[in-house]
């Protein structure tokens, strides 16, 4: 075994502060998520035109044709 490996495998301080340096950036970016999650959104209204014949209702017979029922 390599004394370079030996070194590496038993510094914990390193990887210590690397696990530290990222659960800080976890937090960081839930908490942004989090904040962004609860935000209000903007109010949007959109208006559109409405023609009284849009509104009937067919009739049986203007149905059949669209059944595949032939009159």
């Amino acid at each position: 075994m390599c004394p370079c490996q030996y070194l590496i495998y038993n510094s914990p301080m390193p990887m210590k502060t690397l696990r530290r340096w990222l659960a800080i950036i976890l937090v960081i970016l839930s908490i942004i998520l989090l904040v962004w999650g609860l935000w209000p959104a903007g109010s949007a209204v959109q208006t559109l035109p409405l023609e009284p014949s849009d509104m009937q209702i067919p009739t049986p017979e203007g149905l059949l044709p669209w059944l595949g029922i032939l009159v």
